[in-house]
């Protein structure tokens, strides 16, 4: 046998023992990322990952087969600009009628309507600070992916859709730059109330 053919038949007997693991990172890079690997592994396998995986991430949790992660990431697009437009449209409401804004947020913050996002970006959105920690231009590019997704998978997502639709408008005004909690800034807007 030929050194080119046993080195081919070594590497070929290597390869049928790996696995591939893929990680998809959610969250806030800059805070605490939140990986979501998967891939088409023995669950041993991810186990031996493990060590890096915490490493990089807060919260690690193996969600499925290859693309799985991807599938969860969307899903977490989906819902953070969601959860950023219905708060915007809850301090437009709420400034409208003259009630303490940053009062209203602290009650909403400790009932049903609490969440990460009222936590992370509401004192921000009080005070129009728009510095960019997850910009406007690629929210719209994972909004493009949870639509197209969402379509191939038979999925109907009213609310994100127009969620979708409201971040690149954002976009095509020139506010790419902007954080997404700027989605504010166009609920004023459209209610006259810049």
């Amino acid at each position: 046998m030929a050194l080119e053919t046993v080195l081919t038949v070594r590497i070929a007997d290597l390869l049928k023992h790996l696995c591939r693991i893929t990680a998809e990172l959610a969250g806030d890079v800059a805070r605490i990322p939140v990986l979501a690997p998967a891939g088409d592994c023995a669950v041993a396998d991810f186990e031996a990952a493990a060590p890096i995986f915490d490493a990089v991430g807060k919260t690690v949790v193996h969600v499925g087969p290859a693309g799985s992660g991807q599938t969860v990431k969307a899903a977490n697009q989906l819902m953070v600009a969601g959860h950023l437009e219905l708060l915007a449209e809850a301090i437009v409401f709420l400034e409208a009628y003259g009630v303490d804004t940053e009062a209203a947020l602290r009650v909403l913050g400790g009932g049903l309507a609490g969440s990460t996002v009222l936590q992370r970006k509401g004192a921000a959105m009080l005070a129009r600070d728009f510095k960019p920690g997850f910009r406007i231009a690629l929210h719209d590019k994972d909004m493009g992916i949870v639509t197209a997704a969402a379509r191939e998978a038979g999925v109907v997502i009213p609310l994100g859709a127009v969620a979708a639709q409201l971040v690149a408008s954002l976009k095509a005004q020139g506010d790419g730059g902007l954080d997404h909690s700027a989605l504010l800034k166009l609920v004023a807007q459209l209610s006259g109330r810049q």
